[in-house]
């Protein structure tokens, strides 16, 4: 081989060591820094679960002018004409919802079942979803998880 030809080969030998070193290196510090991925705060799975009834514990009255009981989201369906008062009826939510939005009886009465009504109102929409973007979606907001049995249970409370 000439002179010059090795002197290329060297060259370039040389470059693409230097190369992968800096390649190598700043994979290095990233990953580094980067460090174990944070556990997920999963209520009642890796972090306590503090808002054991469901609903009612996200959906309350902070004061008059914020208002988040559904008892006051049903009341302004009912003046709509868009749902029956049923306020006589219902104080477990949502256990008492399930009379008329069971799968059964939504079915008979031409209304929506409770589940899949819940999960699109909860799961769609994106980052515009206050549940997905304040509560990651979590499921177990909602549902109680039974280590035990591996199932889950939906979560349920009187309204206050």
């Amino acid at each position: 081989m000439s002179k010059r030809k090795g002197r290329v080969f060297l060259t370039a030998f040389l470059l693409g060591t230097v190369v992968l070193l800096l390649i190598g290196g700043v994979a290095f510090v990233t990953f580094s820094q980067e460090g174990e991925p944070a556990m997920p705060e999963i209520a009642g799975i890796t972090v306590d679960d503090v808002q054991v009834n469901g609903c009612v514990d996200c959906h309350y009255k902070e004061s008059d002018e914020r208002d988040y009981r559904l008892s006051t989201s049903l009341g302004e369906l009912v003046e709509e004409g868009k749902h029956p008062d049923v306020s006589a009826m219902v104080n477990t939510i949502p256990d008492d919802c399930v009379m008329c939005h069971s799968e059964q009886m939504a079915e008979g009465m031409g209304t929506e079942p409770l589940g899949p009504m819940m999960h699109k109102i909860h799961l769609v929409g994106g980052a515009e979803n206050h549940f997905i973007a304040g509560y990651q979606g979590q499921c177990t907001h909602c549902h109680g998880f039974n280590e035990e049995t591996g199932g889950f249970s939906i979560k349920s409370g009187e309204e206050g």
